[in-house]
């Protein structure tokens, strides 16, 4: 099992809680760090990824920034993941309004990036 965040709490948390598993911490953005996850996954031969995706942008409780909150587009680099490590399984969650946002930009983004 491979865990991956940003934030160094979380992640202490979940080793905590899981003990066996690898865990690593930084922004998925740095070509660096996706590279290490993909060598680690692959050495785990991990089968199935699951990803939430910053949900703040999307919101309806958030600024609804839409095009605009870099975090929206986070989506992508998690795609780039699923794509070379080809998963039998993954799941992406986020919020109903990912779906409409800027005019369903982003679902739109998705399933073309998705289908590539």
């Amino acid at each position: 099992m491979l865990a991956v965040d940003f934030n160094k709490s979380a992640l202490e948390t979940f080793k905590h809680n899981m003990p066996w598993s690898d865990i690593i911490c930084g922004d998925i953005t740095n070509e660096s760090i996706r590279q290490e996850i993909i060598k680690r996954a692959t050495k785990l031969k991990v089968n199935m990824i699951i990803g939430g995706p910053p949900c703040q942008g999307f919101s309806n409780k958030g600024k609804k920034l839409g095009l605009n909150d870099k975090r929206n587009f986070l989506f992508k680099e998690y795609l780039e993941i699923v794509g070379k490590l080809q998963p039998e399984i993954f799941i992406i969650e986020n919020v109903k309004t990912m779906l409409t946002t800027a005019n369903g930009y982003f679902l739109v983004k998705f399933k073309t990036q998705q289908n590539n």
